[in-house]
This record gives structure tokens, sequence and C-alpha cells, in this order.
């Protein structure tokens, strides 16, 4: 433990999960779910000791020890999942939940004594983070919860890396976010959808007024997370829309609700002096008038196709103004 050769670390766990497979195959059927659940956890705690020795000894961490503290919870959680299967989800979902409170808490009680987030402190919260999203998962029979739990928890898992000062750990709620957002799309559904989106917009409100606060710049994680919510707000309610009104005038519609979300882009833009939603609004304004053109105009009749134009002209003329009256002030 204190001048390991870094190889051996990789070996020991290969060596210990090799072990652990040989034993399954042979004897588990035989043995009873609560001897191997023990041999199970016997094998894990040599590994999670090192690991925590490594951590409170303010040892500098290299490859080795992430992957000694990455893959050890991985095989345990594995193996464990193979166990208690037979037993249901309730016991499975007790299983991730308990291991997901030990990450956390090692976590803040480090956290709580240095005052200082460092490399393992981040590492214990991403664990313990992706072990709850696990959690939630297993136990919930609906994926409108399973969304709304995993957004919740990149909403903390966003908070906590503001906290710390981690763009690592706010890449990882995005991530967490972008899942939420895909298996909602997915769903197709509208109570998924909500449930989903407010996170989402908790968060983008979030990081809108303390940056306004602060006087500060958006990190690339939060102009990740701007651009994402927004593009998920604008399939919301395209979905919305296709679902309320038939035929090719919903598509239109569809157009036309992205034009006046450009139009609300720009005024944003202008009055918090942001580019990013300037170019945001740009780009679809753009994606709105090729569809108008090679998609929307292909199928209505010659009523609707002089309505859509309209609006269009109307809306970029709306916008134009508005750039040209402050662009003195954006610049």
């Amino acid at each position: 433990w204190k001048k390991p050769w870094r190889w051996l670390v990789g070996i020991s766990l290969f060596g210990t999960t090799c072990v652990y497979l040989a034993w399954s195959n042979l004897y588990a059927s035989a043995t009873s779910t609560d001897i191997s659940f023990i041999y199970l956890t016997l094998l894990f705690l040599p590994f999670l000791g090192r690991t925590l020795y490594r951590a409170w000894t303010e040892t500098k961490a290299d490859e080795m020890d992430f992957v000694l503290l990455f893959l050890s919870p991985l095989f345990y959680a594995i193996a464990g999942k193979d166990l208690l299967d037979p037993w249901g989800k309730d016991w499975l979902a007790g299983f991730t939940f308990v291991m997901s409170l030990l990450y956390l808490a090692l976590a803040v009680s480090r956290y709580a004594v240095q005052k200082k987030a460092k490399t393992y402190d981040i590492a214990f919260t991403a664990i313990g983070a992706t072990l709850l999203a696990a959690t939630t998962a297993v136990y919930f029979d609906t994926m409108r919860w399973v969304v709304f739990s995993w957004a919740i928890e990149a909403l903390a898992l966003q908070w906590t890396a503001k906290r710390f000062g981690s763009q690592s750990l706010a890449w990882l709620s995005n991530g967490l976010f972008l899942v939420a957002g895909m298996i909602a799309i997915g769903e197709n559904e509208t109570k998924t959808y909500v449930l989903c989106l407010v996170p989402f917009l908790i968060q983008l409100v979030w990081n809108e007024w303390s940056n306004r606060t602060s006087n500060a710049k958006r990190t690339e994680s939060e102009a990740f997370h701007f651009l994402a919510t927004h593009a998920f707000v604008l399939w919301f309610v395209g979905a919305e829309i296709l679902r309320a009104w038939d035929g090719n005038l919903s598509n239109s519609l569809m157009t036309v609700s992205w034009l006046v979300y450009a139009v609300l882009l720009t005024a944003y833009g202008i009055w918090r002096k942001d580019h990013l939603s300037l170019y945001a609004a740009v780009a679809l304004f753009g994606l709105s008038t090729a569809k108008i053109i090679l998609v929307d105009t292909a199928t209505l009749d010659n009523f609707y196709r002089f309505v859509v134009f309209i609006s269009l002209g109307l809306l970029l003329l709306l916008s134009g103004f508005l750039y040209n009256k402050f662009k003195g002030k954006i610049e």
C-alpha cells in the first residue's frame, strides 16, 4: 500500500475477478446467497481499503489508482446484482442505494475536513452519483420517474460541481441530463417531457442568474447545457404541436413556433449582451427558413402558404429591427 508496484494493482484486481468468477461458476449455485454475498464483500473490501488509505494519506493519485477506484465498485455492483437478482428489485435497489450513500459519504467527509475539493472527492462524488442513477433505474417501474430522478440527480450534481469548482462533475451532470432527455424523447409522453424539462430549466435559470450576479462568463459545460436545454424545449413544443394538430398544418405551426423562439432568443441576447443566444437565434432562423422553403410550402395550399411566408417575413423584420436598434449595446 505504501510503495506498491503500479502494475501489481491492476493484476491484483484482475486476478481477484477471475477467482470470484471461477468460484461463482463452480460453487455459487450450491451456496446460499448470504454466504456468497459475504465472500464477495470480503474480496471487495481490501480494494476499497487501499483506495481510502491513498485518499486519506494525501497520496497523489495516478492512473492505476483511478483504475482501482472505478473498476472495483463496478465489479462489486455487477457481481452483487447477479447474486441479488432472484430476490427482486427491492433488494437490488437497496444494494445499489447503500453503495451510492457510501461513496457520497466519503466525498462529504473528506470535503468537511479539508474544505477544498480534491481529485478523490470528485471521483467519490461521481461514483456515488452513478450508483444513485442506477438505483432509480432498478427501482421504478415507469420510465417517467426514472427520467425525473436522473434529471434531479443531474441537477444536484451540477450544484455540487459549482460548489467544488469541478468541470469534470459539471460534464458528468450534463451527460446525465442528456441521457434523461434522450429517454424522454424516446418515450414521447407529455408528462415525461414536463418532469424532465423542469430540472433542465431550473439549472438554466440558476446558471444565468449566478453568472449575471457575479459578472462571470459561461463555462463550456454551462454553454452546452444552455444549448441542450433550448433544443429540448423546442423538441417538446414541436412534439406537443404535432400531437394537438393533424395533417400538414402541424408542421408549419411547429416551424412558426421555432421562429417565435428565435425572436425570443434574439431579445434575450440583446438584453444580456449574450453572443451565444444570438448565434443560436441565427441558426434557428436559418433552419426554420430552410424548412419552410424545402418542406412546409410543398405540402400546403396557397392560403396557408401565404400565411406562413407572411409570418416568416414579419418575424425576420422584427428580429432585424431589434438587432439594428441595439447593435451598439451588444458590441
